[in-house]
């Protein structure tokens, strides 16, 4: 049985926005502008034949467990990522007050079934948390 995780310490230049990002090997997205590219199928494995772009469409999850949901811009696929104590604090905001995730329903792109990518993810204490005071808590964090 593979693993589900691989870490991998890796270096690349941003394909967005042309940043380079230097990886720990947990890094997934770009912190400058939080693009990412579709290179997984688990983390770190590489084995994703897409490799389109992974577009930021939403900040969602109370403070200080926020959360990117990405979206491939070629073949649809929704990843959530954890955000990062290097991400850009305006980036983040902008994210925050424009989402771009699309109003309708998501659909497993293997199955056809449809899903819910944040669903499956929600475990804090407080999943319906107001992000208000996202601002001030960025800015805390940092």
């Amino acid at each position: 049985m593979a693993k589900k995780f691989q870490r991998r310490v890796e270096n690349f230049p941003c394909q967005h926005c042309g940043a380079l990002v230097v990886g720990n090997g947990y890094t997934n997205h770009c912190p400058r502008c939080l693009w990412s590219k579709h290179v997984d199928t688990y983390p770190g494995d590489r084995a994703a034949s897409c490799g389109g772009m992974m577009e930021p469409v939403l900040l969602e999850g109370p403070s200080p467990n926020y959360r990117i949901l990405h979206k491939c811009t070629i073949c649809g696929a929704e990843r959530v990522n954890k955000v990062q104590a290097e991400d850009s604090t305006e980036a983040l905001l902008n994210l925050a007050n424009n989402p771009h995730a699309p109003l309708g329903k998501s659909f497993n792109v293997v199955t056809g079934e449809e899903f819910d990518p944040l669903k499956v993810e929600r475990s804090y204490e407080n999943p319906d948390a107001d992000i208000g005071d996202m601002e001030s808590n960025l800015r805390k964090k940092r």
